[in-house]
């Protein structure tokens, strides 16, 4: 009996843990958001530029010419 009063408590504990963490994630993401929308607006940026598509034809590492 008092293993499984343990188990129960242990799962308690892991679930009100779980809640705190995401609960602080958002919070934070919440007092942060503009610095969040502008690192993923440098990383698509960088990943479009990074495509190859727009050679300027100046030797780049895209077409190797």
């Amino acid at each position: 009996m008092s293993l499984l009063v343990g188990f129960v408590w242990l799962v308690v504990l892991a679930v009100t843990s779980l809640i705190a963490a995401v609960t602080t994630a958002a919070a934070w993401a919440a007092a942060h958001w503009v610095w969040i929308a502008l690192a993923a607006a440098g990383l698509l940026f960088l990943l479009i530029r990074a495509g190859g598509t727009s050679c300027a034809g100046l030797h780049c590492g895209g077409c190797r010419r």
